[in-house]
This record gives C-alpha cells, sequence and structure tokens, in this order.
C-alpha cells in the first residue's frame, strides 16, 4: 500500500507537501530539502491544502534564510549547545565540574529557545534544595559520594556557588546568542542579586588591619606552642601514636604550620586564594637582587592555575628583605616543607595532611581559615580573646581579605595601577571599581598637600619679593 495519499511538489526537488494514506485527519505535511543533505520533515497542522501551501513556503524562506547566514536548521539541545560551545571556546575543568548540575536540569531541553526566565528561576530554587531533597539523596547514592557537607540536613548551598554556576549558564546563552540561536539572554536573578555595588561601600570585602594579620600569627603560634607541649604528655593518645609510629600531635602541628604559611604567603604577595592554594613547593625559589643587596622570594604562576590563563612571576618584597637581606616567606617555606608530608619539589605546598590525603589534592584551605576567624571571639572559644575580627559593618573577612588588604596598601603608597593590575593579574577596571574609594582620597589628600605647597612657595616669593624692594629702596 502506498505511504502517500496525496503529494504536492512545490519547489521540484527542495519543497512538497503530502497527506498519509490511512490518516483520519488527512493533516498535510511537508519535506524541505536545503542544500545537498539537510531534509527536514513537519506537519503544517493544517487539513486545507491552501493553508497548507501557505505554511510549507513560509518555512522554506525561513529554513533558506538560516543556511545562508550559515546558522543552525534544526533545533538546539541544550546537550548539543554546550558541546558547541567547548568545541569553540572550551571548558576549563572548574567549568566542567559546574557543568555537572547544569545538565541534569537543563539536560531534557531539546530546544534552547525553551529556557527562559521562567525556568531559570526554576533551576535556582531546584539548585538551592538539590542536596536535600530525594533527586539529591539519590544521586548522591548512585555516586558513592561519602560524607561531607552535602549528607547534612541542614545543608544550605552558598551564594557564591549559585552565582558560578549562574555565570556558566549565561555564558552557553551568551554564545547561542552569538551563533543565532536565539534571540535573546533571559534574565538570571542570581547574577543580578550578586555584589551589587552600593553607594555606602558595604559592598566591598573587609580588609585586614596590621594588627589583625600581627594577631592572626600570634594565635597560630601560640595554638602550635601548645600543640607541642601536648605532644610531649604521655597519655592515651601518645602511646596509640607510638605504637603506630606516628609522633603525637603530628597532624595538628602539620595542620597548624600550614595555616600560618598560607596566612604569612597570602599577606605578603596578594595572590588570590585559589591560585595560592594550586601554587608547589617548585615554584617558590630565591631570588639574588644585587642592586638593592636582598633575598627576595621569586614565585612562578602559570597558566594553568592563574584565574587569567596568563603566567606571570612576582617576586615577593617582605619584612625580613628590608630588614635583614634575608626573605621571611623563604625562612617559613623552609621551615615548612620540613615539616610537611608531602615535601618534594612538584608536591603542592597546601596539600592534606592526615593519613589519607593524596598527594595530589590540594587542602580547603579557605574553609579552615574562615572556620579559624569565625571562632574569633565566641565564648568558650581558644581564641575569645581575639575580639577585633568581629567588624561593625558587618563584612566578613575570608582568606580573600589579604588580597584586598595588599593592593589596599599598595594603592597608599604611591603604587601605580598599572603595576597593580600586572602584579595582581587583574584588570584595571576591576581596581576602578573596587579601589575607587581609596584613590580618591588619596588623590584628595594628594591635591591638599600640593595646594599647602603653592601656598607656602607663594608666600615666600612674596617675602622675598619685599625683602629685595627694601634693598632697592
Amino acid at each position: 500500500m502506498a505511504y502517500y495519499k496525496k503529494q504536492i511538489h512545490l519547489i521540484k526537488g527542495n519543497l512538497q507537501i503530502f497527506t498519509i494514506d490511512g490518516s483520519k485527519k488527512q493533516t498535510w505535511y511537508c519535506i524541505i530539502k536545503i542544500g545537498n543533505h539537510t531534509r527536514i520533515r513537519k506537519s503544517t497542522k493544517q487539513t486545507l491544502r491552501r493553508e497548507a501551501e501557505r505554511f510549507a513556503y513560509n518555512e522554506y524562506n525561513k529554513y533558506r534564510a538560516l543556511a545562508e547566514g550559515n546558522l543552525p536548521l534544526l533545533d538546539t539541545s541544550w546537550k548539543a549547545m554546550v558541546t558547541l560551545y567547548n568545541d569553540a571556546k572550551g571548558f576549563g575543568k572548574t567549568t566542567k565540574h559546574r557543568l555537572t548540575m547544569l545538565n541534569i536540569y537543563f539536560g531534557k531541553v531539546t530546544n534552547i529557545k525553551e529556557i527562559d526566565q521562567s525556568m531559570i528561576t526554576g533551576w535556582e530554587k531546584w539548585r538551592k534544595a538539590f542536596w536535600t531533597s530525594k533527586e539529591g539523596r539519590k544521586y548522591i547514592k548512585d555516586n558513592n559520594i561519602i560524607g561531607g557537607r552535602h549528607i547534612a540536613k541542614d545543608f544550605q548551598l552558598s551564594n557564591t556557588t549559585l552565582y558560578m554556576e549562574a555565570v556558566v549558564l549565561r555564558s552557553v546563552l551568551k554564545y547561542a546568542k552569538e551563533r543565532g540561536i536565539i534571540g535573546f539572554i533571559p534574565a538570571i536573578k542570581t547574577l543580578n542579586k550578586h555584589r551589587t555595588f552600593k553607594a555606602d561601600g558595604t559592598h566591598r570585602r573587609a580588609a585586614f588591619t596590621n594588627s589583625q594579620h600581627a594577631s592572626i600569627l600570634r594565635y597560630l603560634n601560640h595554638q602550635y606552642k601548645v600543640l607541642c607541649d601536648k605532644s610531649k604528655q604521655k597519655t592515651t593518645g601518645y602511646y596509640h601514636a607510638k605504637a603506630q609510629g606516628v609522633e603525637y600531635m603530628l597532624f595538628a602541628k602539620q595542620r597548624n604550620r600550614r595555616m600560618h604559611f598560607w596566612c604569612l604567603l597570602l599577606a605578603s604577595s596578594g595572590i588570590r586564594p585559589q591560585t595560592c592554594r594550586l601554587l608547589r613547593f617548585k615554584d617558590i625559589k630565591a631570588y639574588d637582587d644585587h642592586v638593592n643587596n636582598a633575598v627576595l622570594a621569586e614565585v612562578t604562576i602559570s597558566s594553568k592555575i592563574s584565574k587569567t590563563n596568563e603566567p606571570r612571576t612576582i617576586y615577593i618584597i617582605d619584612s625580613g628583605a628590608t630588614n635583614s637581606g634575608s626573605s621571611l616567606v623563604l625562612e617559613h617555606l623552609k621551615k615548612w616543607q620540613e615539616m610537611a608530608r608531602f615535601n618534594e619539589p612538584d608536591d603542592l605546598i597546601f596539600s592534606n595532611t592526615n593519613e589519607m590525603g593524596k598527594r595530589s589534592k590540594p587542602a580547603q584551605m579557605t574553609l579552615y581559615f574562615s572556620r579559624m576567624i569565625k571562632t574569633f571571639g565566641k565564648a568558650g572559644s581558644k581564641a575569645q580573646n581575639y575580639t577585633e575580627f568581629k567588624p561593625e559593618d558587618g563584612k566578613e573577612y575570608t582568606s580573600y581579605s589579604y588580597r584586598h588588604r595588599f593592593i589596599t596598601n599598595a594603592i597608599k603608597k604611591g603604587v601605580t595601577p598599572y603595576f597593580i593590575s600586572v602584579y595582581c593579574g587583574t584588570g584595571i577596571q576591576n581596581l576602578k571599581r573596587h579601589y575607587a574609594h581609596i584613590i580618591g582620597a588619596d588623590l584628595r589628600d594628594h591635591m591638599f598637600e600640593k595646594s599647602v605647597e603653592a601656598q607656602e612657595r607663594r608666600a615666600a616669593l612674596m617675602n622675598r619679593s619685599v625683602v629685595e624692594l627694601s634693598k632697592v629702596v
């Protein structure tokens, strides 16, 4: 039996309409051929021939226009769009990780044009509740995720995580718009609400003061002394560690010294925390500064760990270098390397210290640091005397506060924005956005000083003129 009941060729070889034999409604279908390969079959949803022909001609003209503009002819799914983006620009390791949750939610989307603001809002709600939902529990079980923060019933997804995943979502949609696959990018509320820049400056990160940094080091040194004294006490733990061939309190002492060097390096270099935690021992070495007769710490940041994907080398001029000709950072690096469990040149400086740690896995230093700071000032804590970490403006202190401190001090010392931009691996526009208040204040003071100097020069010139005139008289 014939497949077609009726078949009409509108454009020979390129466009035809037909009805199917045995169909009750006798709906017209169309077949559109573009080029030598692309063949598109669609239902016109019409039972009248004239309406079906009109639909077919409109569709043919639409697809021909897309072909002439080198645009995709068929619907592009979310998965296909992600593949296109990856082939064109490539996803980094971190971005691929953030795509995991996006693929779970948007993976069923067959046409990326279906992604609108309401669907994105639904994703935001779904993502916040994922780990505590039945779907999230099943995902944990299916992927053999053992322990961790995701197991906690009261786990709350951080705004930063949601924001970074939203950035990836927008990047994919932006590329789809550039390719002409979608006409506009839907609004993503998460991106609009994250770090709004307020006129009163409350959005700015808190920066450590010199006294606060000194307090952190003093606290860590005190805790280290306590651990050393405790390691000599012959308790049950002491004998258990001795039986295992391990020094009692060794891992606790290693974690303490690791945190100590973490704070020292961040404060001296201004390196981003996410870059710092990926540094290896071979990346920091001594540099002889013959001009200034000092030994500096030379830090090599490769493109693999740089946020900007651009390699750079920085030189740390710390207090030790300026006072004694040696580098305080290098001295403490040597001490930490001698104590660290993994201390080969290719090993991570901030790797795991416990017996289950892997050589290639970096420690979650930013998390450990935030936990330490949050204990300061709390009743019953070992750090209850350190109350200076309770800012009145409600700003939160993190590892990034060290970078903020470094850049702030550089600006106040008169270092040009260009040099700061190159040294810290950031754009001048970012400096302007985050540190304009400092630059403005310094410029005001500078202009005031210059104005005072000009007045003094004019007064001195006036006095000299009076003296010279008196001589003439």
